[in-house]
């Protein structure tokens, strides 16, 4: 990750440079201008021609120390261009860092999560382990990570208050293989279902991030389309809302989406969930 140093001078000694250089969140805190390197314009310049006595030149230290230090100091820049460039992004993959840095070299994601920066969710992609990781976050991570997908099931159910109890893994239809994720910021789970039934989601903006999510009536139909329950006491232990979900169920969109599944099971399914919650 190239980048450009302009000409102004610093008052930084090499002390100050050992005592910053402890790590590069001390360096980030402490330091609010890039330090300069006389006669080099470019870092890819400075290594091609080992200029790294230009670096601290008015220091006892000899030309190895002052390399040692220039590459901690280097490393640590970079990662400071590189959480300032994807600082906006939740989550972000491989392909995203390529796109902005297309020299990258993937060891320092390595080091940065020995660090503590990053946290790898799963493999190929990352947040930073400052962000704020409330359940609309773990929501935009499905759906970035295992790609397509929207939330769906009882995550869904949940997020419509349509079942009382919280929900600690979030789930998701997806056009690909079933699938479950466990990471260190929470577990995902997938289930696979077919191309012509992937349908009835919408974009919901949730704070600073914007979520696919199955309607109400598509949730009802996934839930029970995947679910084997064919006893109305098993409908009534769920303990629906029945309030909510007649407030928020079109039945007409509902009729209309089930259609689409063309399963006779499916259908008495419902029959027995409107049953339930008109009792």
């Amino acid at each position: 990750m190239g980048r450009l140093i302009s000409t102004t001078s610093i008052n930084l000694t090499i002390s100050n440079y050992l005592y910053q250089l402890k790590d590069c969140k001390n360096l980030k805190n402490k330091i609010s201008i890039l330090p300069i390197i006389k006669n080099c314009h470019c870092i890819e310049t400075l290594r091609k021609k080992k200029c790294y006595g230009f670096f601290c030149k008015d220091t006892n230290l000899n030309l190895y120390e002052k390399i040692v230090i220039f590459n901690k100091l280097l490393r640590c820049m970079n990662y400071l261009e590189f959480e300032k460039s994807l600082k906006t992004f939740p989550v972000f993959s491989v392909k995203d860092i390529q796109k902005r840095f297309p020299n990258f070299d993937n060891r320092r994601l390595v080091e940065w999560q020995q660090k503590g920066y990053l946290v790898k969710i799963k493999r190929g992609y990352y947040c930073f382990s400052e962000r704020n990781r409330g359940e609309q976050f773990l929501q935009f991570a499905a759906n970035k990570i295992y790609s397509p997908s929207y939330i769906s099931f009882e995550s869904a159910l949940s997020y419509y208050n349509l079942i009382p109890e919280g929900v600690f893994t979030v789930t998701s239809a997806t056009t690909k293989n079933t699938a479950n994720h466990t990471s260190p910021i929470g577990n995902f789970d997938y289930k696979h279902v077919k191309s012509n039934l992937f349908f009835g989601y919408k974009l919901m903006k949730e704070k600073d991030f914007t979520i696919k999510i199955a309607e109400p009536e598509k949730v009802l139909l996934d839930f029970f389309y995947i679910n084997k329950i064919n006893d109305p006491e098993e409908i009534v232990e769920l303990r629906f809302n029945e309030i909510v979900a007649k407030e928020i169920i079109r039945f007409d969109k509902l009729k209309t989406y089930q259609q689409v599944f063309n399963s006779k099971i499916l259908d008495n399914r419902i029959k027995m969930f409107i049953k339930v919650i008109n009792a």
